[in-house]
């Protein structure tokens, strides 16, 4: 008969979500929510996990490093960065290692102007030994936008430099509040674009009509050209610049003007003597 003992760490398979809930509110059809998930391992163990089954109104990120490293430094921690939650890559599945806390993005963007309240299944592997799942509730509401225009894009003529084509589309305040609204065109001088008005506000239920016009110019036709090459010096075998002959120089007719030859002291004398001087 023998004697021996077993030893052993009993430990949880639980994961803490934080929040616990996720509600994104209102959301403007063709516009994004994001909110932060923080995953929290309460296990000795690591944890691979996945959300499961993700619709196609919800989208899940890692946290972006960037966003990480400016958090940690002194403009982070002001709010003076300039990071974004977006980019972080494809954060459906993933590993939390033992008492970590691992953030990832949920995006909401609405198909449709309804109600959204659904549970994310989010499934856990512990080690190698079991699994189990968990359900984060999720809330929001889809709405039309308050403002709406007539088309969605604008197919300008092919003109010559100088020229002008123009066209207008309408732009419509459907809510029952005033919007102000303000254009964000792209430089002119790498599009000619041109729009007329650029900032207005819209009363309730009222239409105005946006005029859009193209103006190209020389510079923007020869915008995607490349630049002349310039020629490459010529160098010798050592690597050194060699220095060219200049170009004779030629009269009006094109024949070229034999360079001044130099004259001795004495045939300097006898021109001089010669003109008098």
């Amino acid at each position: 008969m023998f004697n021996c003992a077993l030893i052993g760490i009993l430990t949880s398979n639980m994961i803490e979500f934080q929040p616990s809930k996720l509600g994104f509110g209102s959301v403007f059809l063709g516009s994004a929510a994001t909110s932060t998930l923080t995953i929290v391992n309460e296990s000795a163990l690591p944890q691979r996990y996945a959300f499961m089954r993700l619709p196609p109104f919800l989208k899940v990120e890692d946290y972006p490093d960037d966003v990480i490293a400016e958090e940690a430094s002194d403009s982070g921690a002001w709010g003076c960065g300039t990071a974004v939650l977006d980019g972080g890559g494809f954060g459906a599945f993933g590993m939390v290692l033992p008492h970590e806390k691992k953030r990832v993005c949920v995006t909401y963007c609405p198909e449709s102007a309804t109600e959204m309240d659904y549970k994310i299944t989010f499934k856990v592997i512990t080690g190698s030994l079991c699994g189990r799942t968990f359900s984060i509730p999720c809330t929001g509401q889809g709405r039309q936008p308050p403002i709406a225009l007539s088309h969605n894009q604008i197919k300008m003529a092919s003109i010559p430099c100088d020229a002008t084509c123009k066209d207008s589309i309408e732009v419509t305040n459907r809510s029952n509040i005033p919007y102000s609204m303000n254009l964000l065109l792209p430089p002119s001088e790498l599009t000619g674009l041109y729009a007329s008005p650029v900032c207005c506000t819209l009363a309730p239920k009222e239409t105005k009509r946006l005029q859009i016009e193209f103006k190209p110019i020389d510079a923007y036709v020869k915008l995607m050209q490349p630049p002349p090459e310039e020629p490459s010096p010529e160098v010798d075998a050592d690597g050194n610049p060699v220095d060219l002959p200049a170009e004779p120089a030629v009269d009006e007719e094109g024949n070229p003007i034999p360079p001044p030859q130099k004259l001795s002291p004495e045939e300097a004398v006898r021109v001089l003597q010669d003109i008098g001087l």
